[in-house]
């Protein structure tokens, strides 16, 4: 923690507080912080990350999606599903409109948004994104990619609890949002650094 640390004091001596640079080394200490489950001291490196990179890089930039998506994962782990939600939204379309939809980030940003929805009961909005995951996934990795088989096992939860819900909520899913039995993995890379 120390050397992180003292890395992101020296970028801001060295470079200023308003470079890129020092926006990593904060987005990197916020990661050691998530890692050993200090979401408190998280929280704060990952929003002052975020607002220097859509300072300096502007909104349309791979290290500010980076950063939303570090800060929707965080509120994840939290359980804040409604802080999460907008950033993973916002992530998605950045990376659609830089990249395309036929790009392994962007699938695994969506299904990061499609898990999102799932842990939430939110089925019948999970069910459509993890199926263009798979697609993506299919074209691009290959279906013996682990990836694949992990958004094809998630679609396959999404599946038995919908058929497991009461016909006039199936499409909400609001009775079996507090429902926490099934672990929903995601295809994401943990964290991304950066």
């Amino acid at each position: 923690m120390g050397a992180a640390t003292r890395a992101a004091e020296t970028r801001a001596k060295l470079l200023g507080k308003n470079r890129p640079e020092y926006a990593n080394s904060l987005n990197d200490l916020g990661l050691l912080h998530y890692y050993m489950g200090d979401y408190a001291k998280a929280e704060p490196l990952f929003l002052q990350a975020i607002e220097i990179r859509k300072r300096v890089l502007g909104e349309k930039h791979r290290y500010y999606s980076c950063s939303l998506d570090s800060l929707a994962v965080l509120y994840y782990a939290m359980g804040d599903y409604d802080k999460a939600e907008p950033l993973y939204e916002r992530a998605v379309a950045i990376c659609k409109e830089l990249f395309g939809e036929k790009d392994a980030d962007y699938a695994t940003d969506l299904c990061s948004l499609a898990a999102l929805y799932d842990q939430k009961g939110e089925y019948a909005k999970a069910e459509p994104l993890y199926r263009k995951v798979l697609a993506i996934q299919k074209e691009i990795l290959g279906e013996k990619d682990a990836r694949y088989s992990t958004t094809l096992n998630n679609l396959a939860g999404v599946y038995r609890e919908m058929a497991t819900m009461p016909s006039p909520s199936r499409s909400t899913g609001a009775l079996w949002r507090s429902r926490k039995s099934r672990s929903v993995k995601s295809t994401r890379r943990r964290l991304r650094p950066r």
